[in-house]
């Protein structure tokens, strides 16, 4: 839940990661550097009843350390949405003694949410892993049992009481050695998954999946090589399938990137409407990303997604997961080709900013079975002012910025085009010690903007929330 920095990128090797591999992921990353206790409280409140806490406690370092974390919130009605609220609490540990790790995670959350035309949510989940590493300073062997449940409850409006549970159990071994500049690796990874669904009538449905792989990583033209190649069975769509990848990259003292071809699967066996058999989702897929920091304060970064996809699932872009699960994925009927650029530029003086960045969607010409609910183009742009007041003790940051989003298509029948717009934002940041203040408004024109989504108490598209106001306390606490 913890972050330092938040990163978007390509999500690994799909040979590797085998099953369930993503074209890109979000990462979290957080520094454990020191042994002193050490937290984080964050109080958060705004406009539409918004409320939001969390605290964070940590001690120990990355050899060993224990954490405990906590989070609730609350919304009210916005646009086309109704109250919501979210908790999550969670703990994690590691425990290092000569060269054996043990790591342990536990983490329990829930979410409940209604819409404008009354249909309603309530889902709860947990989930814990337990896993063992022997590390020597050329390698490592390492092994880990994972496993997860949640449930979703649907009801409301014009929907009929309905309830889908979920299970899996996931068993991993890896290895890894470096033996002169190079890597050699190797995994194995099993997994066994469970729906059930009671509405109407109950239906369930299980699947096991193996999936190996290995892979090898050397120096290669001023860079790094690494050719990875996984392959496996997964029960339910009954196939057995490879997975090949190669990729390179670099990294400079002001320049880093990485260029990979790769293959990802995605079996989709689960929350099928009535009458599809389980099938699976291939892609094979070419990424490029690049980042670029000049002598100064000036940063740019560049990446290039392109691919070519075989029964993508399509899922209705519905703001209650619950709802989308329900309605299940359907198999696109023709052959999916994209291309996604997306790049960005900033600049950070010593009292001012600027930043520009945006992207550019290029996709198969002709309407599959989904309206273009992906908007074609967009992007966001800010400048900043920062100085300091008594004697440099509190830091005060002054931040406008401006979003725009490309022209769209609304899930409606028939469909309906949803133009283009830009709306604009505006933040003060206030730093004293380890505390912060952030407060920020956003849709500053105060427009509630149609949605790609339809909502049942109109049939028109929705409606999203007008301006909104977000003030957040951050305080950091040590030992």
């Amino acid at each position: 839940m913890w972050a330092e920095t938040l990163a978007v990128g390509p999500d690994g090797p799909g040979a590797w990661r085998g099953y369930g591999a993503a074209l890109a992921a979000a990462r979290a990353e957080g520094t454990l550097a020191t042994r002193r206790a050490r937290a984080a409280l964050v109080l958060g409140s705004g406009t539409q009843g918004f409320d939001d806490n969390a605290l964070s406690v940590t001690r120990g370092d990355s050899v060993s350390y224990l954490r405990a974390e906590t989070m609730s919130g609350t919304r009210g009605a916005a646009g086309a949405l109704g109250d919501a609220g979210r908790h999550l609490w969670s703990a994690a540990g590691r425990l290092t003694r000569g060269r054996h790790q043990l790591e342990g995670s536990f983490a329990q959350r829930g979410a409940a949410g209604k819409l404008h035309g009354g249909e309603e949510q309530s889902a709860a989940g947990e989930n814990g892993e337990l896993a063992w590493r022997y590390g020597t300073p050329t390698g490592f062997a390492r092994l880990a049992l994972a496993r997860g449940f949640s449930w979703h409850e649907s009801f409301g409006g014009a929907l009929a009481f309905g309830r889908r549970e979920a299970q899996e159990v996931v068993g991993k071994a890896e290895w890894e050695r470096r033996p002169a500049g190079r890597v050699l690796g190797a995994r194995v990874e099993w997994r066994r998954g469970e729906v059930k669904r009671f509405e109407e009538s109950e239906d369930a449905r299980g699947a096991t999946a193996v999936w190996g792989a290995a892979r090898i990583e050397t120096p290669l033209a001023g860079g790094r090589v690494e050719l990875s190649l996984g392959g496996g069975r997964h029960g339910a769509v009954k196939r057995t399938d490879v997975a090949p990848g190669v990729a390179w990259s670099f990294t400079g003292s002001a320049v880093r990137g990485r260029l990979a071809l790769e293959r990802l699967l995605e079996p989709v066996w689960a929350d099928l409407p009535a009458g599809q058999a389980p099938y699976l989702q291939h892609t094979w897929a070419l990424t490029a990303h690049g980042a670029l920091a000049v002598a100064g304060p000036f940063r740019a970064e560049a990446a290039l997604f392109a691919g070519h996809t075989r029964g993508r699932a399509l899922a209705a872009r519905l703001p209650l997961e619950a709802l989308w699960l329900r309605a299940g994925f359907r198999p696109d009927t023709a052959a999916y080709d994209f291309t996604l650029a997306t790049a960005g530029l900033a600049w950070r003086g010593t009292h001012a900013g600027a930043g520009l960045e945006g992207f550019v969607l290029a996709r198969t010409a002709q309407r599959t079975i989904q309206p273009r609910v992906d908007p074609p183009a967009g992007g966001r742009a800010f400048v900043e002012g920062r100085f300091s007041l008594f004697e440099g003790d509190l830091g005060v940051t002054l931040r406008g910025e401006a979003d725009a989003i490309g022209p769209r298509e609304a899930e409606t029948a028939p469909v309906r085009r949803l133009e283009g717009y830009a709306t604009f934002g505006a933040a003060v940041v206030l730093t004293l010690a380890d505390a912060t203040i952030t407060v920020r408004a956003r849709n500053l024109e105060d427009r509630q903007r149609e949605q790609t989504w339809v909502d049942s108490a109109t049939g028109r598209p929705a409606l999203g929330p007008g301006r909104e106001t977000r003030m957040a306390l951050t305080w950091r606490l040590f030992d």
